[in-house]
C-alpha cells in the first residue's frame, strides 16, 4: 500500500515535473481520499497512504510554483465502482442515507474535478485538497466501539 500510493505517487510526480520544465508548466493533480481525514478500523496504511499525498502535494506546490507547476490532490469518497452492484438494493439506501448529496460520486465527476485543476480555469489553484465525496468528509460518522469485535482481522493487522 505504500509502495504504490507514496512511493508510487512520488516517483511519478518526479518524471512528470521533467516533462513540465520542458513545457514551461503544469499542473499535477493526485488522488487521495477521505480516508485521510479520518479513521476507520482495518485501514491504517491505507489512510496513511492517502495522508501522505496530500502533504506531498501541499509540498510539491511549495518547492514547484516557481516553475510554474501546480499540485493539488482530490479528496474522493463514496465513489460508484462496480462494486455496488453486488450490493443488495437496501444495502445501497443504507450507504446513500448517510451522504449528504444523498448518492456516491460518479467516476466522470471525479475526472471533471481533475479536468478544473489541470485546466486554465484555476490556474492559482495551488497546495489544495479539492474534496469530491457526496459530503459524507462532513459529517461525523457514527463510532463503533465494539468495532473490534466486529473485526478482529483489523487488530491482528496491527499486531
Amino acid at each position: 500500500m505504500m509502495n504504490a500510493n507514496v512511493r508510487g505517487t512520488f516517483f511519478g510526480v518526479q518524471e512528470a515535473v521533467k516533462l513540465m520544465k520542458k513545457a514551461g508548466g503544469g499542473s499535477i493533480v493526485a488522488l487521495s481520499s477521505v480516508h485521510s481525514h479520518g479513521a476507520i478500523p482495518g485501514r491504517v496504511a491505507y489512510s496513511s497512504s492517502k495522508g501522505a499525498i496530500n502533504a506531498m502535494m501541499r509540498c510539491f506546490a511549495v518547492e514547484l510554483g516557481h516553475l510554474s507547476i501546480r499540485a493539488n490532490s482530490i479528496i474522493a469518497g463514496a465513489i460508484w465502482s462496480e462494486r455496488w452492484t453486488t450490493q443488495s438494493p437496501e444495502e445501497t439506501e443504507r450507504r446513500r442515507r448517510q451522504y449528504p448529496a444523498g448518492r456516491e460520486s460518479s467516476p466522470d465527476e471525479i475526472a471533471a474535478a481533475v479536468y478544473f485543476l489541470c485546466s486554465d480555469q484555476s490556474p492559482t489553484v495551488t497546495g489544495t485538497e479539492f474534496t469530491v465525496d457526496s459530503g459524507i468528509g462532513i459529517c461525523l460518522l457514527p463510532y463503533n466501539k465494539d468495532w473490534n469485535k466486529e473485526n478482529e482481522a483489523s487488530e491482528e493487522a496491527i499486531q
